[in-house]
Parts: C-alpha cells; structure tokens; sequence
C-alpha cells in the first residue's frame, strides 16, 4: 500500500513540474514521462537575429585582420592618419612618404565600405523601418551596400571626368589622397564602435555615429575645397557648383529612393 501511494505522489510531482514548465514557456508542447504514447516537448522560440549575428562575425573579422596589419606593418596604419595638408603642389613627389601599399588600402577600402553600409543598415532598419523580417533585413543590407558602392563610385568617375575636361591631375591627385584618408580613418574608427552598438542597441548611440560620420564628412569638404581654392583655375562659384555635384546630388538621389520604397 505504501509503494502504491509513493507511486501516486510521483506522478503528481511530476505532472505538476511539467505543467508549470508548460505554462512558463509559451508555445510549448509537454507530456508527461508516465503517460502512454510518446513523450513531446516542442519549445517555438522567437528567431534570433540572423543579419546581426552575420554583421558581429564581419565586424570582428575586420577587426582582428587590422590588429594583424597593425602589430606587423604598424606604420602602414599610422601614415593613414596621418593629415597634413599644405599648399604645396601635389604632384611633388621628392618628399619620401609611408604609404599602406594595395592590399594594406585594397583591405582598408573594403573595411570602411563595410563600417558605412553597417552604420546606414542599422539607421534605416531601427528608425525608417521599424519591425521588419529578416528576410526583409537581408534585403535592406545588401540594397544599402549597393547604395553606397554607387555613390562611391560615382564620386570617383565625376572627379575623373571634372580632372579630365581642366586638365587638373595634381589637384585630383591631392584630393584622392587627403579626401581618401579621412573615409578610411572614419571606416576604421567605426569598426569597433558598430560592434559596440551591435550589443547595446541605443538609438542615441547610433546617432552619435551619424554624427561623428557627418563631421567628418564636412571636414572632407572643406579639404576639398582647399584643394580646389589652392589653383587659380577655380574660382569659389565653381568650388561650390563642384562640391553640390559631388555632395549634394547623392544624397538627394538616396532620399528619393527611400521615398520609391527602393530599399526594401
């Protein structure tokens, strides 16, 4: 008699362990190990966030290939940062000067193409696009990478072609140079802050991003207005006209995309 009472306090125990595991964990299915019929425990969590976890892996990969470059070639990294502009011409080539070399920059152009489509991502998909899927992420991330790829080149190919018509090579080589150091040292400083904010996930952050990127964007104007007042040839209209085509324009080009719905 006292087995059979021990054997229903057992069952008991357990039936009620399991039915408070059950009514914890919401969209959970539990049976008991006593009952008849195979035992079912199905727990539906909520997906984790697949785009993130993608951009963590990314984020840390880029970082630890730059600690690498920076043990071995520490002086390829701090000639990037190194910014002094002067009204020499730039075309002087008998100052000897550190250069990262085409993979060092090859690797630092990719890492600040990343840091950018990383922070405007994040912008878009946790301020205009609240509650999005992930598929849905997937597709915001690779259409804001295509848009930053176009406006990089798109700067590229207008310099190019303002260089060509004025003959002015010295001064879109200058401009390549300082212009080019300051994207890459903003995409290298945004490394570790993204992988900061990827775990904090504050918005106040991530406009303080947008707005040590900003700054820096405007301080690349204003060298490359510097570079362009350094020539005769310009006058402050055509510096100003030049700077709305190469600035200005894209921007509103990446409005009216986000107003067409082009992004997602």
């Amino acid at each position: 008699m006292m087995s059979d009472t021990l054997q229903i306090i057992s069952d008991s125990v357990v039936t009620d362990t399991l039915s408070v595991v059950s009514d914890t964990l919401p969209g959970t299915s539990v049976t008991t190990l006593f009952q008849r019929g195979p035992s079912d425990i199905v727990i539906n969590n909520l997906p984790a966030n697949e785009v993130t976890d993608i951009l963590t892996f990314v984020l840390v990969g880029l970082l630890a290939v730059l600690a690498l470059i920076w043990y071995l070639l520490p002086d390829r990294i701090i000639s990037v940062f190194s910014i002094k502009i002067s009204r020499r011409s730039y075309s002087d080539t008998d100052v000897e000067q550190v250069v990262p070399g085409k993979f060092i920059s090859g690797f630092l152009w990719l890492a600040t193409m990343v840091s950018y489509t990383i922070l405007f991502y994040e912008f878009a998909s946790g301020i205009l696009f609240e509650q999005i899927s992930t598929k849905d992420r997937i597709t915001l991330l690779f259409h804001v990478l295509l848009v930053v790829i176009s406006v990089i080149l798109f700067r590229v190919v207008f310099e190019y072609l303002v260089s060509f018509i004025f003959k002015t090579g010295d001064l879109l080589a200058g401009q390549f140079e300082y212009a080019g150091k300051i994207h890459l040292i903003s995409g290298i400083v945004l490394l570790p802050l993204l992988l900061l904010f990827l775990y904090i996930d504050s918005d106040i952050m991530i406009f303080i991003l947008l707005i040590m990127f900003l700054l820096a964007q405007v301080f690349r104007i204003i060298v490359i207005a510097r570079i362009g007042k350094s020539s005769a040839m310009f006058s402050a209209l055509h510096i100003i006209l030049y700077l709305c085509t190469l600035e200005i324009i894209p921007v509103l080009v990446l409005i009216r995309l986000i107003e067409t719905g082009f992004l997602l």
